[in-house]
């Protein structure tokens, strides 16, 4: 169950929890809590103290930033104190989707937009009594605020994934497209009635701003592309450029009337507007294509479609506006003839002209300092593209993420898959008594089935104590095949043929036997690229925090750093056991008559065991010199709000330094224990420093010989 907590099973207890009394029965269920003997609640608070007291120093702060492990033993610890079986952990119901679900995952997980049914996984939740997301409201703020801010009763339904991911982008797109075109269908009517007060023209200018939106939307299906977040604000750009070219045409049809009358205005207009409408559409979209030069796919896809549409509005411009212009001849209320020729706005905006011209110098400073102002202000700008950035803070989707990774685990996936080349994979037992001689040889230094489960496990490991909880924080629990496997049992070699070996081989029969059941998992394949034919691809499925601001790029880098030393612990495994059989004339690398035990001398690193043991001796010993005996007192009238903030710096990454020579010391120990050598002596030169020896030095050299191979750590 422990390896499985994150995925299958629940933590036994929520991040943050502070095992008081009153958090202690918060999740208890009725059955458990009328189970419980009298005066539980005082034997419960002597437990409590008695752990922070002896595992804790005293700290009850420690306790609550402890592991999930380390809190899920203290927790079953408890019950067992108080007599009383623990409640059942919360564990997952696997629900997979069809082919047809996949293609269609709205019908899986949609709320039911427009009028469309819930999606089948939002049914069966009500149907157990779950209560699930209501239909998200059409309104635009501020009038969707009542249904927004609507309580739903629990227990509610709260989902997170990629998949769910894809359906919210797609549902608050579309809901976002209809705000969008709501309010601007809204303004455009508003203004163009308010600035020329025909119901005509209105309608005229209306058509020529919706046609250019709906033209700019049905190239993107026409180019075989998809709308996308980004893109979604794409038509409102065109809209209310066709509006203003639509504009700024009726301006000079009005002129051209005014001019010469009715008769050919249409033609006076155009003749007049088509060159500045043309120069301003090219020059915008000349500044739209330049979003195409992006890397991200997005924004490519945004500058270019916006660019076509933009040049598109001057078909509907010129072909369309004209003629209804011609057919459905607009009237307008004559223009006041002033005796100065120029009205009142003409006249206001020249008195703003004449001052700016009289006061230049502070003008020319004043704009200076905003210019300057702003521009430090872009050096503030942090650039995301991280989905979940995409969404409003109190958007669902967010808040179920909240929960989720409080309550579950880290929802992300992120995939390792160690490659395993065909020339080191041994065939299984079978196949090797029907292999010849230099088959035999050749699968001395190959990897059995064990050993290759053990490969993985060490990346595994490697992963969740370098990222994991008590590393940076940054990754949950990982799943791969070993998890699905035993324990996995200790390294030994043939030579020793002592217990160890012996549960080695039982497993590893046990192994053989259940390959294909573990083929059929989606944890092990075969690669059938050409190029890697024959591989073996062992996948390490990890989940990343959605909310944690993690610079993905750093983290791949460490991530490498970390994973690295183990495999080049595999190649050196595999260079010294070459090196030892050709030293002994192809006799392989075992004790035999004439050869005894390799013995291997790694210089520059001490016995990893060794270094553990004395790092953890270490570690406790200091702690019970930081004893503080107030400690208990203090911590039992801590709040909630900072257990809340102890399990917020639990789950944020912090600076840590992955020690590579301690997991590639380690990492070969165990492979060569795994090929029979059961003693390496390692020398570490901070606790042992060698003089400083000549190159023909005589005692040294004979040091050297006494070993088959010598591996020099730097």
């Amino acid at each position: 169950m422990e390896r499985l907590t994150g995925s299958m099973f629940a933590p036994a207890v929520p991040a943050g929890f502070t095992w008081r009394v009153e958090d202690f029965k918060a999740l208890l269920p009725e059955s458990t809590l009328e189970a419980m003997p009298e005066g539980w609640e005082d034997r419960y608070r002597e437990f409590v103290r008695d752990l922070v007291e002896t595992r804790y120093q005293g700290d009850r702060e420690k306790l609550i930033a402890a592991s999930s492990s380390a809190q899920a033993e203290h927790w079953y610890a408890a019950f067992d104190e108080l007599g009383v079986a623990e409640p059942p952990r919360q564990t997952a119901l696997i629900v997979t989707l069809s082919e047809v679900g996949k293609r269609n995952l709205s019908r899986v997980l949609g709320r039911g937009l427009f009028g469309a049914p819930q999606g089948k996984l939002l049914e069966l939740a009500a149907e157990s009594g779950i209560t699930p997301p209501p239909s998200p409201p059409m309104a635009p703020p501020p009038f969707n605020w009542a249904a927004k801010n609507a309580p739903i009763p629990e227990p509610a339904l709260r989902m997170g994934g990629p998949p769910v991911d894809n359906v919210a982008i797609d549902e608050e797109g579309r809901i976002t497209q209809v705000r969008l075109i709501g309010y601007s269908v809204f303004l455009g009517l508003f203004l163009a009635y308010l600035c020329f007060r025909s119901a005509k023209v209105t309608i005229m200018i209306f058509f020529v701003g919706g046609i250019s939106a709906v033209s700019a939307i049905g190239f993107v299906w026409w180019f075989g592309s998809s709308l996308d977040a980004v893109l979604l604000s794409m038509p409102p750009l065109v809209y209310v450029l066709g509006l203003s070219g639509a504009v700024h045409i009726v301006n000079y049809y009005r002129d051209a009337v005014e001019d010469k009358g009715v008769e050919g205005a249409p033609e006076r207009a155009l003749r007049h507007g088509w060159w500045p409408c043309t120069l301003a559409s090219f020059t915008t979209a000349i500044g739209l294509l330049s979003l195409y030069t992006s890397n991200i796919v997005p924004i490519r896809k945004f500058g270019l479609f916006a660019a076509i549409g933009v040049m598109s509005t001057l078909v509907v411009l010129f072909l369309y506006l004209p003629a209804a212009l011609q057919t459905f001849v607009p009237k307008f209320k004559p223009r006041t003839n002033l005796p100065d020729g120029d009205d009142w706005l003409t006249r206001a905006w020249a008195s703003v002209g004449m001052w700016i011209v009289r006061h230049y110098k502070p003008v020319t400073a004043v704009g200076l300092l905003v210019l300057f102002g702003v521009g430090y202000g872009t050096t503030k700008i942090n650039t995301s593209v991280q989905l979940l950035k995409l969404f409003d803070g109190e958007s669902k989707i967010i808040k179920d993420y909240e929960w989720l990774e409080a309550n579950v685990g880290k929802l992300v996936p992120m995939e390792l898959v160690v490659r395993v080349s065909p020339d080191m994979v041994r065939p299984a037992r079978e196949e090797l008594a029907e292999s010849g001689t230099a088959a035999a040889h050749r699968q001395r230094f190959q990897l059995s089935f064990l050993e290759r489960a053990e490969l993985t496990a060490r990346v595994q490991e490697v992963v969740e104590k370098e990222f994991g909880e008590q590393g940076q924080g940054v990754v949950g629990r990982a799943m791969s095949a070993v998890t699905l496997m035993p324990q996995l049992p200790p390294p030994a070699g043939a030579s020793a043929f002592g217990r160890d070996y012996l549960e080695r081989t039982k497993f590893l029969k046990d192994m053989e036997a259940s390959r294909a059941e573990l083929m059929s998992s989606d944890f092990l394949r075969l690669d059938e690229d050409l190029e890697h034919e024959g591989s073996e691809l062992w996948r390490i499925s990890l989940r990343v925090g959605a909310l944690n601001d993690v610079d993905y790029g750093l983290f791949v880098h460490e991530l490498k750093d970390a994973i690295e030393p183990v495999m080049a612990a595999y190649r050196y495994r595999d260079q010294i056991l070459h090196g030892i059989d050709e030293k002994r004339g192809g006799e392989g690398f075992w004790k035999t008559a004439d050869h005894g035990i390799p013995r291997v001398l790694v210089l520059g690193a001490a016995d990893p065991d060794e270094v553990t043991t004395a790092e953890a001796a270490t570690e406790e010993a200091s702690s019970e010199n930081l004893a503080d005996e107030n400690a208990t007192d203090k911590a039992d009238n801590a709040t909630g709000s900072q257990a809340e903030q102890v399990a917020a710096n639990r789950a944020e990454p912090s600076a840590h330094s992955i020690e590579q020579s301690h997991i590639f010391a380690k990492t070969l120990k165990d492979l060569l224990v795994n090929a029979s050598f059961r003693k390496t002596t390692w020398h570490d030169p901070v606790t042992n420093p060698v003089r400083e020896v000549a190159a023909d030095d005589e005692q040294w050299g004979k040091a050297i010989e006494a070993f088959d191979a010598v591996v020099v750590m730097d």
